[in-house]
């Protein structure tokens, strides 16, 4: 769904109310704002992070010994 905002005169974009009821923000909550050419990405902090844990849960018993191994027996040595 595309959302609409205006760019306030201090700066500012304040978010539509739709998009931030929809989404569970509420005053005070942290969003972090990436950019790719043109394009922004607004994402809640806590998606993050809560991302960022998932992966390190996920790679927690891999090590580099074995990371190398597996791409040696790809490269066939």
């Amino acid at each position: 769904m595309t959302y609409h905002a205006q760019l306030a005169a201090d700066g500012s974009l304040p978010l539509p109310g739709e998009l931030t009821r929809e989404l569970g923000l509420a005053p005070g909550d942290r969003v972090s704002v990436d950019r790719t050419g043109s394009t922004l990405f607004v994402r809640r902090e806590d998606e993050r992070q809560d991302a960022i844990h998932r992966l390190r849960e996920a790679m927690r018993d891999y090590s580099v010994d074995q990371f190398l191994a597996e791409r040696r027996a790809d490269w066939g040595e």
